[in-house]
């Protein structure tokens, strides 16, 4: 199951190889042999998530991720026909009291356990949540009784043929409580736990922990440290969305600071993927904004914007 407290952000091992990795172009050799386990696949997303939390997702794409993040109450497979996940088998004879088996010794991935009182606790947040988008979800659930650690019953107000399909989805996906409570009002938003910028020979690996990404450029063009670290005071002296210079351009600030090209290209290569009207550069306001919210708080978007 997906640990909540080590959940990774869009980009973790987001990898920019200076552009020019090869995707399947024309020609070339194609790999053959028989398939083996293991190895590791990087994926891109085209979009950017709000929030790594089922309870406030709004976004498609959100989803996707969550599938591989989460363990649901209930899966579907390709033919839709409702399938067992974490629940293991399910009486619904009585259109108001659903009665469910879940699976026995599962764990979350930070140690504990999956059990009724889980359950419970993720309905009630998802129901009664200040910002929760699954009460409507679950407007038919009047509550949710434990009867052991393996069983629970829903107690529904009104007859719902859907809800198994629902609780395939956010409304039946399962957090740790304890990572929930510790991660408080920054929850949805965990800090990443690593990513990387690659090129030909060259490394920086960055977290939430700014002086990470100063220690990686003093190892990888110690001749341009003392530069990053004043190109840093200068970018964090702006205010945000209101640059004193706006002829000033990305391209521009980094001449100023950093004599290593490859390094230019490397600070502004992850930057670059969001897009922008320059080409091949920058407007210094959307640079600062962008090195902020990457650099300094990771590679997520703050829910309100990273204008704020």
């Amino acid at each position: 199951m997906g640990e909540v407290s080590k959940m990774r952000r869009v980009g973790v091992g987001f990898i920019c190889l200076a552009l020019i990795a090869s995707c399947g172009g024309g020609g070339g050799n194609q790999s053959s042999g028989t398939p083996k386990n293991g190895g590791t696949a990087t994926i891109a997303l085209e979009s950017e998530l709000r929030t790594l939390d089922p309870m406030d997702s709004s976004l498609l794409v959100e989803r996707e991720v969550f599938y591989n993040l989460y363990d649901s109450l209930f899966t579907i497979d390709p033919s839709l026909t409702i399938k067992s996940g974490l629940v293991k088998s399910w009486d619904v004879s009585d259109p108001l009291n659903y009665k469910f088996t879940l699976q026995s010794g599962v764990k979350y991935q930070d140690g504990t356990p999956f059990n009724g009182a889980s359950v419970k606790a993720n309905i009630e947040r998802y129901k009664t949540g200040a910002t929760s988008r699954r009460k409507s979800d679950l407007a038919s659930v009047k509550s949710v009784e434990v009867t052991d650690d393996t069983h629970v019953v829903f107690h529904l107000s009104k007859p719902n043929a859907t809800l198994l399909a629902t609780l395939v989805d956010r409304a039946g996906m399962m957090l740790s409580i304890d990572a929930v409570t510790k991660g408080g009002k920054d929850f949805s938003l965990a800090p990443q736990t690593g990513s990387r910028i690659a090129f030909p020979g060259r490394s920086l690996r960055f977290t939430n922990d700014f002086e990470l990404l100063v220690s990686q450029v003093a190892e990888q063009f110690p001749q341009d440290v003392d530069g990053f670290r004043r190109l840093a005071q200068f970018l964090e002296e702006q205010e945000l969305g209101r640059v004193a210079d706006p002829a000033l351009t990305a391209r521009g600030v980094l001449g100023r600071y950093l004599s290593d090209p490859v390094l230019v290209e490397m600070i502004l290569c992850p930057l670059m993927f969001y897009g922008s009207p320059t080409p091949h550069d920058m407007e210094l306001t959307q640079f600062a904004i962008m090195f902020h919210s990457i650099f300094r708080e990771g590679l997520s978007r703050p829910r309100e914007g990273v204008r704020r």
